[in-house]
Formats: structure tokens, C-alpha cells, sequence
């Protein structure tokens, strides 16, 4: 469950960011708020038994309020605050960016090597792809 969340909450970043970066302010309240709640509402129901992790909650506020800040700035910072942080959102904002653009290009190289070794792996079988390819 811990792997769903995190992945929910990667995607809505490049998603709310993409729409920042096109100036689509509605598409980032949608994607930064909306999307992001509901990721966070099917975390909950997929852990009723378990219960939620609270270092993975923490981080989801963390989140959204960092993408909601060019939005409702008085109000991200008010819930920053809440969480004892010092430093503003507006810092993390720039320093959020800049992991996930190093996220993403190792993302994608990840994926390249992975399609190439199952290109290797269907040669070394005579063309024939492996059980374990399925």
C-alpha cells in the first residue's frame, strides 16, 4: 500500500506541476487538490485494516500544501506552520522540483534499461520469450 500512495502522489506532482508550468491554474487545483484527495481517500479504504502510516500522511499534507501555495499561499503556509516547519513553502517548492526532475530522468532510464534487457533476454532464448517475461 506504502508503494500506491507514494506513486499516487509522484504522478499528481509532475501532474500539478506540468499545469503550473502551462499557466492551467484550474488543472493544478484539480490534479494539487482534488486527485490528490481521492488518491488519499483510496489509500485509506485499501489500509481500513492496518491503518494508515502516519509518516505517509504527514508527507501527503507536506504535498499538498507545497502544490496548493501559488494558489491559496496564506493558507499552505498557516498548514506548514501547523507541522512545525520553519522554513517557508516557497523554498521546498523550488528544492520539490528539482528531486523530481532527477526522479523522473532516472525513471525513464530505469524503464530504457529494463526494455533493453528484455530485448537481450528474448535473443538469448532464441527468440522465444521467457516464462518469467510472460
Amino acid at each position: 500500500m506504502k508503494d500506491f500512495i507514494c506513486s499516487e502522489i509522484n504522478l499528481k506532482i509532475c501532474e500539478t506541476d506540468d499545469n503550473y508550468q502551462r499557466m492551467l491554474f484550474k488543472e493544478a487545483l484539480r490534479t494539487g487538490f482534488y486527485e490528490l484527495q481521492a488518491s488519499r481517500d483510496k489509500y485509506r479504504e485499501l489500509t481500513l485494516t492496518e491503518g494508515m502510516n502516519k509518516d505517509l500522511v504527514i508527507q501527503f499534507i507536506e504535498v499538498q500544501a507545497v502544490l496548493l501555495s501559488p494558489i491559496c499561499p496564506h493558507v499552505a503556509e498557516h498548514v506548514w506552520q501547523l507541522l512545525g516547519k520553519v522554513s517557508s513553502t516557497k523554498t521546498v517548492t523550488l528544492l520539490m522540483c528539482d528531486i523530481l526532475l532527477c526522479f523522473v530522468n532516472v525513471s525513464k532510464t530505469l524503464s530504457h534499461t529494463t526494455a533493453v534487457l528484455k530485448q537481450y533476454l528474448v535473443l538469448l532464448h532464441g527468440g522465444k520469450v521467457p516464462c518469467t517475461l510472460g
